[in-house]
């Protein structure tokens, strides 16, 4: 795996899906509706993820996220069948 992929492992399957969706140009708002959660359940999680990824803020988080793209669709594709058999939301 590559760095990038070993930084991307430390994230659970909701972070990763919450940083996907940031990633494809998403707002806070967007993906709460998307994967049904709360708007403060995003933002905690967005949180969480910039203290895993070492990130001061969310401006250095939306800097991270085009230069994470292929490690972080490895990542999604890799964990797409427990995801589907635990959360019961389809992944794209």
């Amino acid at each position: 795996p590559t760095d990038k992929e070993r930084v991307l492992d430390q994230l659970t399957d909701t972070e990763l899906e919450i940083l996907e969706l940031l990633g494809r140009g998403k707002n806070q708002q967007q993906v709460s509706k998307q994967l049904r959660l709360g708007a403060q359940d995003v933002a905690s999680h967005r949180t969480r993820i910039r203290k895993k990824l070492k990130l001061k803020n969310d401006e250095a988080l939306a800097r991270s996220l085009p230069g994470a793209a292929d490690a972080l669709r490895a990542a999604l594709r890799q964990r797409a069948p427990s995801r589907r058999a635990c959360s019961g939301r389809a992944v794209k």
